[in-house]
């Protein structure tokens, strides 16, 4: 998804792209690498992150989505209609890419990373774009159905949401 919106190469995902480069390289020791690994938009353009949208992350997701896969068949039959009117859809409504922008000052991102931005304006990048999001993981993956004392962490995830959802409506609001 991020990936995607970096690609749309004009203003808004060019500048999320060099916010994403400059949060990688605040991680210590790992950050340069990391950023040569999976960005480097800066030295190499945006080939790194076209690669890494087309083939990782689609190899990725394969990963997680063959179980379900593999159970859970569709049958395209079934679907005509819905084909039919997204493909009409798409012919005739064009996808919302705005031009470039002389003199913006203000960009900002779509609903799903308005909190971040909006955190970014406040705390260090790392504990914004890196520990944050690490700690939501975590406690994400402790609060596991199959796990034992979850409701820590339940706390700790509607916390962390709920700091997002007031920064991302301070940042509408902007």
């Amino acid at each position: 998804l991020f990936t995607g919106y970096i690609l749309r190469g004009d203003n808004t995902g060019t500048s999320a792209g060099m916010i994403a480069e400059n949060i990688i390289n605040t991680i210590p020791l790992l950050g340069q690498m990391l950023d040569d690994l999976f960005f480097s938009i800066s030295g190499s353009g945006l080939r790194k992150v076209y690669v890494h949208h087309v083939i990782t992350f689609d190899f990725f997701l394969l990963l997680c989505a063959w179980s379900h896969l593999r159970i859970y068949r569709v049958n395209v039959q079934d679907h005509k209609v819905l084909i039919a009117a997204m493909l009409i859809f798409s012919i005739f409504v064009s996808a919302p890419l705005e031009p470039e922008h002389l003199g913006t000052t203000y960009i900002a991102g779509p609903w799903f990373f308005l909190g971040l931005q909006e955190l970014l304006r406040y705390i260090h990048p790392f504990l914004a774009g890196v520990a944050m999001p690490g700690i939501f993981l975590i406690a994400l993956l402790a609060a596991h159905p199959g796990g034992g004392k979850k409701s820590i962490f339940l706390w700790v995830m509607a916390l962390l949401l709920g700091a997002n959802a007031v920064l991302s409506c301070v940042a509408w609001l902007r």
